[in-house]
């Protein structure tokens, strides 16, 4: 009876070898990375003919659907904070491939700012006014800063673009600050709205709260005596101004795509608290 082969064990690569099949992924990665930029060179011409100059560079919404699709698709042993940290890099040298991009910061949201958008791109000063007048004033395209204090006194053409971080590794957290800028809100698949309800004057505390799961008061003010609520809310606008009531004014002042969360064995959209 013939004897049965022994399984053929493939022969282990030599230190070498290994060595020059990285070296030939790096030169792939590399055309890769070469070809993506001649792409985006002509997404950059296409956005002038069809928008026009005013058109923005930053597409938080965009930027948000490609990182959830990366990080949803990424399996082990390639960590899925590097990739993170990998197209942050090349997303925001994409941007800035495609006109300015200047951030305005104050030390509060620095670390933030650096770590979403690079150094290159930072413009420090002062305070979180200051944060607020450069954007206003075209000194800077975006600024971050903390949501709190500044709300209820923006220029009308600021929006709220994003919150920051986008990738966290604890859930339920709040954002830590926001990011700004005068050019409409870009929605992506799963958001958080920010709007500013005026109530009217006579309105008693109560009733100045949404009867909406889906919403919650982050801030109050007074604006021309009347009191303003900031609330979050991941409903839609008609269910808002349902829930608000008819004599109150809703103010939409933007929003942020929801943030993911990483850990070693998961990645999910985070759930907020309400």
């Amino acid at each position: 009876m013939a004897a049965i082969p022994s399984a053929v064990v493939p022969a282990a690569r030599s230190l070498a070898a290994l060595r020059r099949e990285i070296d030939s992924i790096d030169d792939r990665v590399h055309d890769l990375l070469i070809q993506r930029a001649q792409v985006v060179a002509e997404v950059a011409g296409a956005k002038m003919r069809e928008g026009g100059a005013a058109a923005p560079v930053f597409r938080a919404g965009r930027e948000a659907e490609i990182l959830r699709r990366l990080i949803a698709r990424n399996r082990e042993p390639l960590p899925a904070d590097l990739v993170v940290r990998l197209w942050r890099e090349i997303m925001v040298t994409s941007s800035r491939q495609q006109g300015q991009l200047t951030v305005a910061v104050a030390s509060a949201g620095a670390d933030l700012a650096r770590d979403h958008f690079g150094v290159a791109a930072l413009r420090p000063v002062a305070s979180a006014a200051a944060v607020l007048a450069a954007v206003a004033k075209g000194r800077a395209q975006l600024g971050v800063l903390p949501l709190s204090g500044w709300w209820h006194r923006r220029p009308p053409d600021v929006r709220i673009l994003a919150a920051l971080p986008f990738v966290r590794d604890v859930s339920g957290k709040p954002p830590e600050a926001v990011v700004i800028g005068r050019q409409d809100f870009e929605p992506s698949s799963d958001d958080a709205l920010y709007v500013a309800v005026a109530w009217g004057k006579g309105m008693g505390k109560s009733a100045r709260r949404p009867k909406l799961p889906a919403a919650r008061v982050l801030a109050t003010a007074r604006r021309a005596g009347a009191p303003l609520s900031l609330i979050e809310t991941t409903a839609s606008y008609a269910e808002l101004r349902a829930a608000v009531g008819y004599t109150a004014t809703v103010e939409f002042l933007g929003g942020y795509a929801r943030p993911i969360v990483l850990s070693s064995s998961k990645v999910k959209p985070v759930k907020a608290k309400r």
